[in-house]
């Protein structure tokens, strides 16, 4: 009579295969297989098994084999193998007896093979996860990829969260000039970023200025201020005896001999009234600022 139950390791009675519902539900106990149960080739490897997946079978005697489940990270898809098979990168097992690896799904990684998990982008990078072809993210389409590795944000982006599947670009006022970046720095006064994705701030030329943090446009001085020099962050009022005439200048013009000016930022001076007049100050000095009789 050919004996075909199942015996339970550990002392545990023994049931057919009939009644042995858990283990083929995914227990995790080691099981007895008579050999009669299974198939095997010349030289003693398993060939057939109703058994289920997820399992491999090792030899322990003449005519019993030892099933275990595979452990994490490994599977098993067939029901007939004396081993398990490595899940390779960017796939994982979190259960015993696994007859499939799952893959890493987007904004997570795996760069090496028999895991139990993923793991998550850091901050200032992103990953498709694992793509065999391609998938559409935020409208795009992106992949293959192998699940393997995240990606750093380039410069001029950001990404300040985890698990994530694209970086952003820096706002307007806004620039970061080296890669895997959680943040953008924000341009400081006198300076601007025009658009997104800048690597760095510009400066403002002379005769305009930007007055707060994270600018984005220039602006230009108004009449009777000037911005002698770049980076201004604010506009300097032309002395009394100068003026200056028209919006972006960064010199001060002299009043001409006949005008003065006795107020500071203005735009324009005023002539002599009549019977006083006016002469040039010593060069770069200024002009008049009054007039004389």
């Amino acid at each position: 009579m050919r004996f075909t139950a199942i015996a339970l390791l550990l002392g545990v009675a023994a049931a057919t295969p009939e009644c042995s519902t858990a283990a083929e539900e995914g227990s995790f106990l080691q099981l007895e297989v008579k050999a009669d149960n299974i198939a095997t080739d010349s030289e003693g490897f398993v060939t057939k098994t109703t058994d289920l997946v997820g399992h491999y079978y090792t030899r322990i005697s003449e005519d019993t084999y030892l099933r275990k489940p595979c452990a994490l990270g490994l599977y098993q898809d067939l029901t007939a193998s004396t081993q398990c098979i490595d899940c390779p990168i960017g796939f994982y097992t979190e259960v015993l007896g696994a007859h499939k690896c799952e893959s890493c799904r987007v904004g997570w990684y795996q760069e090496t093979t028999v895991q139990s998990t993923c793991k998550a982008c850091p901050l200032g990078f992103y990953g498709y996860g694992q793509v065999t072809d391609s998938i559409t993210l935020g409208g795009n389409a992106v992949g293959p990829s192998d699940g393997g590795s995240c990606t750093n944000c380039e410069a001029g982006q950001f990404q300040d969260l985890s698990e994530s599947y694209e970086c952003v670009s820096c706002p307007n006022g806004y620039y970061i000039g080296t890669t895997a970046s959680p943040w953008c720095d924000y341009c400081p006064r006198g300076k601007i970023a025009a658009i997104e994705g800048e690597i760095a701030c510009t400066s403002c030329d002379p005769g305009r200025f930007a007055e707060n943090n994270a600018e984005d446009v220039c602006t230009d001085c108004p009449p009777g201020r000037i911005a002698a020099d770049s980076d201004s962050s604010e506009c300097l009022k032309c002395n009394r005896g100068t003026y200056a005439e028209t919006a972006g200048l960064n010199t001060c013009t002299n009043c001409p001999p006949g005008h003065y000016q006795a107020t500071l930022g203005e735009p324009a001076c005023t002539a002599c009234p009549e019977g006083f007049f006016s002469d040039d100050i010593t060069p770069g000095q200024g002009g008049a600022y009054m007039c004389s009789r």
